[in-house]
């Protein structure tokens, strides 16, 4: 019986030691699956924070944003985030505790969340680690030069050492994965480095073969051995690749005048097969383009058919580039000699009717966004509503920009945006995806947010497909199309909170802010000198103030309740609002006071022409958007039409001063 005792307390001892050397925390980190779950952790346990907590959370921190596509990313939020401050100021503790490994991947994700590399804590990480660098392993040293590259280093003394220790251990090297990075990152031993591909490129997957043609055609090199190896690995893995990665691999390999017609046959089967299944404009322009960079003795009429089904939903560039695609078939075509086939005549005869209607419209389209005509409009809107059938759903968006670009709005409109808005819906998952982010932002202009269209722009497949789309597209309609999603994003948050779409464009906005010249020109000098004489002194009056979501706004006072101007503290960019409602606390560079009771905010914008149609005073539609937004951040706004501010009756000082202070303190009744 004692003995029994004996072994069941040796057993109790036994299970209370394990319990005891469990990781709690390490436990409770594992199964976190959302940012704020990490945060939530590391909130609660602050002071109980070990290395091997920090380096664990900073990775699953970069890791879930890793998951998520370039634009849904919220990097911002991540480092702003009270406990990630926590986590910089830990992990800056703590460097001397970190092994080598764990030193490394530490600085990767902190400089993937954005961390500035002037920062101290990056710098302090790079120092230890150019400590360490004879003991790196091979792994850690081809994820430092990545990190040394991030912070346009790759030229610097500290690269230098990595290239020797790298070149003194190429015979060690055998991993795929390191190999692929560094022939990126270390273009100084790229001998060594083809040497060393040449050994491991059986051993590469797919995309590292990839990645490595594409090193190889941005080096230049000429490799032959290596081209061949790499060749045979993208051969065997041809099924596994996505269009655009197999129209990358064409254009690679043609651009390092690599000679394998039986790859190139293949090529040309996978592209043409993608080509004939192939519904979008963007990705058939993309792959009409790469087929013609192969030789070809003769175009398979299907293709020629399937371009020319595509080419009516093509904008001018996309034309221009499958015409000249097509002059180079008909230059390499046999029978070009003699005269020209008729299937290419028909392509170039569908593709030149194209050509002209795109620029026809685009001039009528250019006399209609000028001048309003509401006989016309109402004329346009019967129409649409009448013959909704026969409009191809990727016309709707330009049917329904004029109405919203010039703010002309009716019964009729209206009833046309709905008639609009049943026909395209069903079709959203064949539009090209930046034509879909164009037609929400023109109905968002016009207040229309149809739920499924704005659910489907944001989600993670679309902006995926968005991602890729923006790579193929020319540089301005690359630019347009990112804004117009920013603004989109902001309008859905301002006027839709019930989507619950996250608000993913900060980064996105500081740095179009940062880029602007920051020039004030000498008619807002002279409005905001009279605002300060109106208001009692420069300081109860700001200028060019960025609220949450970037809006930028000519001017901004305050009014109390008895309409008394209130002097402002130094402050910078307002902060993003929470949970619907505008908060005017903290921002990210500065404090506002909250306002007093029964006190209001006041924007004052000047309206130049270009806020109003041609020959009229009719506001146009993004104008009167920025006026709902403002308002749902708090401000009443007050606006300024230049044919006002330059009238007759407006032309001495006092008569400017006695304008404003109407505007401000008789159109302002505060309850």
């Amino acid at each position: 019986m004692l003995r029994l005792q004996r072994v069941s307390l040796c057993l109790r001892s036994l299970f209370h030691s394990g319990t005891v050397k469990r990781d709690l925390i390490l436990e409770q980190l594992r199964v976190c699956n959302i940012e704020d779950h990490v945060f939530d952790v590391v909130g609660k346990n602050r002071a109980k924070l070990n290395v091997d907590h920090v380096s664990m959370a900073v990775g699953m921190l970069w890791e879930f944003q890793k998951e998520k596509p370039q634009l849904l990313r919220n990097v911002d939020l991540i480092k702003t985030h009270p406990q990630f401050l926590t986590l910089r100021v830990l992990a800056e503790n703590k460097i001397a505790q970190m092994d080598n490994s764990m030193l490394i991947d530490t600085l990767y994700s902190f400089l993937r969340l954005n961390v500035d590399q002037h920062d101290s804590l990056i710098q302090q990480m790079v120092s230890e680690a150019w400590l360490r660098l004879n003991k790196f392993s091979m792994v850690s040293l081809s994820k430092f030069s990545i990190c040394l590259s991030d912070q346009y280093l790759q030229h610097s003394p500290l690269m230098g050492q990595i290239t020797n220790i790298l070149a003194q251990n190429l015979s060690t090297i055998n991993d795929a994965r390191i190999l692929t990075t560094l022939m990126i990152t270390s273009q100084e031993i790229t001998d060594g480095l083809e040497n060393t591909a040449l050994l491991l490129a059986d051993e590469f997957n797919a995309q590292q073969a990839l990645a490595i043609a594409e090193g190889l055609e941005e080096i230049q090199s000429r490799n032959l051995s290596l081209m061949n190896k790499i060749a045979a690995v993208i051969q065997r893995n041809l099924h596994v690749y996505r269009p655009v990665e197999v129209a990358r691999i064409t254009q690679t390999l043609c651009l390092l005048q690599y000679q394998n017609p039986e790859l190139y046959t293949k090529l040309r089967n996978i592209l043409t097969k993608f080509l004939q299944n192939s519904v979008f404009p963007f990705e058939v322009t993309m792959l009409t383009r790469v087929l013609s960079l192969l030789p070809s003795p003769c175009v398979d009429e299907s293709l020629i058919t399937r371009i020319e089904a595509v080419v009516p939903q093509c904008n001018l560039g996309d034309l221009n580039t499958i015409a000249n695609a097509v002059a180079k078939w008909v230059r390499n075509d046999a029978s070009y000699s003699h005269n020209t086939p008729s299937k290419y005549i028909r392509l170039l005869q569908a593709l030149n009717r194209a050509g002209h209607e795109r620029l026809q419209t685009a001039e009528r389209l250019d006399l209609l966004l000028e001048e309003i005509n509401p006989s016309l409009m109402e004329r346009i809107a019967d129409v649409v509503i009448e013959d909704i059938d026969k409009i191809h759903y990727s016309a709707t968006y330009a049917t329904v920009l004029p109405f919203t670009v010039m703010n002309y709005d009716s019964v009729k409109v209206d009833e046309m945006y709905e008639a609009c808005i049943r026909h395209f819906t069903p079709h959203i998952s064949f539009f090209d995806p930046h034509l879909l982010v164009l037609l929400a932002y023109s109905l968002a202009v016009a207040d229309c947010y149809p739920e499924e269209v704005i659910k489907d722009i944001f989600s993670i497949d679309f902006l995926g497909k968005l991602d890729s789309q923006l790579e193929t597209l020319p540089d301005a309609l690359n630019l347009r199309v990112r804004l117009r999603l920013m603004e989109l994003n902001r309008a859905v948050c301002l006027e839709c909170p019930e989507y619950q779409v996250p608000w993913f464009h900060e980064r996105y906005c500081q740095r179009l802010q940062d880029k602007g010249n920051g020039s004030i020109n000498l008619l807002h000098q002279q409005i905001y000198k009279m605002l300060g004489e109106i208001l009692g002194g420069m300081n109860y009056v700001r200028l060019a103030v960025v609220t949450p979501y970037f809006y930028t706004i000519d001017f901004e006072c305050i009014l109390d309740k008895e309409l008394k101007p209130l002097p402002y503290v130094e402050s910078g960019p307002e902060p993003i609002p929470s949970r619907g409602q505008v908060q005017w606390g903290t921002g990210s560079t500065s404090i506002r006071e909250e306002l007093p009771p029964g006190a209001q905010r006041l924007a004052v914008d000047f309206l130049d022409s270009k806020s109003f149609c041609k020959n009229s005073r009719h506001m146009k539609g993004e104008t009167l958007m920025r006026k709902r937004h403002l308002e749902i951040l708090g401000y009443y706004v007050i606006q300024i039409p230049h044919f006002e501010w330059n009238s007759m009756e407006l032309s001495t000082q006092d008569a400017w001063k006695d304008y404003l202070k109407k505007q401000i303190f008789r159109g302002c009744s505060l309850p």
